[in-house]
């Protein structure tokens, strides 16, 4: 540096070096402008707003908490420095303390009353504290102040996704994407509200617009493919699998995702390989475990089942499905009594499990215990009478321990509730009057 240049800096005021400072930090050059402010402070150590903007510099930096000590500075040297509040408290979400935020936020607005972002930060900690109520009161002040912040209305539309009012977070994701119609995380957030709202058609379109955006967006293929398995378009769902897996091959949720659809198809080989790759990934798993040996009890392949059920409980004993799904592989060797033992387990750990009831009914039926069976098939209804299914099930128990009254009705039921005319249904009318009976529907 020349001699000249030199005295002129050395010369600089405080003032100069905030300059300086200012354009650095407009540069993204942060540990520069840190330099500079720190000039600025050396000239005027009760420069407020000096302290004030090494502070942004260091926030910009991931330096939390020197950052904090700089707004402490500024806020010491002028109490009434709303902005500087405001930064605080941002930090303080950032850092996760979201009391001191909520109270450094609240000085900010007291000195500002129409201190727009400080309603939203201070909604956003309200958030992230549960406080979703007071939180959406702060967001909905923050949009009368400033109708265009797009991040109140995606946060607010969180809230009222937390509270499970999906149609109000379906209108304010809508209200993002009017401001924003590329923002890919709108289209997702009102995506997986409309599929809360059992809107999947629409879900599709929201993740597949959000895919137009972000052809990589591996969130938006992963929801698209677990909706398209709810629609039954299973080969779409696993091109959309096999793309995540392209992007995220340690996906352990994905595989199994994967699996799962190739399970639907019957692509029973592909399933089991999905699954060794995630046990692979994490063998820790027991729900794995347990999906593997569906899909082996599938392949009627019951010992290898048997030999994954037993993994499962080892990791997780009280996993009542594992139960389950290895009565279902001894039920399928005719080991009667162990299956027997197994359903009981699993209904021991989830009196509610609607489908051990009826699967141990099913095994009592296949051991002539009739009486027992109409009793697990009662069990069943009980939980959940809206399944025809059952009502056949134990209309069937009824025939054959001769209750031939009980039967008829069962099977009435069955009809009542199965709604279709098909060889099944055609086929109950006639057990009704072979039983004496007249088919009510």
């Amino acid at each position: 540096m020349k001699s000249d240049e030199k005295s002129n800096v050395e010369n600089y005021s405080s003032e100069k070096w905030v300059e300086k400072g200012d354009q650095e930090f407009e540069q993204g050059e942060f540990e520069k402008a840190v330099e500079f402010y720190s000039n600025a402070i050396e000239r005027n150590p009760r420069s407020s707003f000096a302290y004030f903007k090494r502070g942004n510099s260091l926030y910009e930096l991931n330096m939390f908490n020197e950052a904090l000590t700089d707004y402490n500075n500024a806020i010491t040297l002028n109490g009434s420095f709303s902005f500087a509040y405001f930064k605080r408290g941002s930090v303080l979400v950032d850092m996760r303390k979201y009391q001191r935020a909520i109270k450094d936020l609240t000085l900010a607005i007291e000195q500002n009353s129409e201190f727009s972002f400080a309603y939203y930060k201070r909604g956003v900690a309200k958030k992230e504290m549960g406080n979703f109520d007071e939180a959406i009161e702060d967001f909905n002040t923050s949009i009368d102040l400033n109708p265009g912040h797009l991040l109140s209305y995606l946060n607010r539309g969180n809230c009222y996704f937390d509270k499970k009012d999906f149609q109000l977070a379906v209108d304010d994701f809508t209200h993002v994407i009017q401001l924003d119609p590329k923002h890919e995380k709108a289209f997702i957030s009102r995506g997986i509200a409309y599929g809360n709202m059992d809107k999947l058609k629409e879900a599709v379109k929201d993740y597949s617009s959000a895919i137009e955006v972000n052809k990589e967006s591996v969130m938006a293929l992963n929801y698209r493919g677990m909706v398209l398995s709810k629609l039954k378009k299973h080969e779409e769902a696993i091109q959309d699998f096999n793309m995540v897996i392209q992007l995220k091959p340690k996906s352990v949720e994905v595989y199994n995702y994967r699996a799962l659809s190739y399970l639907t198809v019957k692509d029973y080989d592909n399933a089991i390989t999905d699954y060794d790759k995630a046990i692979s990934i994490n063998p820790k798993n027991p729900v794995l475990y347990y999906n593997r040996g569906n899909a082996f009890t599938f392949m009627k392949k019951y010992a290898e089942a048997i030999m994954d059920y037993d993994q499962a409980l080892e990791l997780n004993p009280e996993l009542a499905a594992a139960f389950l799904g290895r009565g279902n592989a001894k039920a399928g060797m005719s080991r009667y009594k162990e299956a027997i033992y197994d359903l009981t387990k699993a209904i021991t750990i989830n009196p509610k499990f609607v489908q051990a009831y009826i699967t141990r009914g099913n095994i009592f039926m296949n051991m002539r215990y009739y009486k027992k069976a109409a009793e697990d098939y009662t069990l069943a209804i009980e939980l959940f009478p809206d399944n025809p299914r059952t009502y056949m099930n134990r209309a069937i128990a009824f025939k054959h321990d001769e209750k031939y009254l009980y039967a008829v009705r069962d099977f009435n039921e069955f009809l009542k509730r199965y709604q279709k005319r098909d060889s099944l249904s055609g086929k109950v009318r006639m057990w009704i009057k072979k039983l004496g009976g007249d088919p009510e529907y």
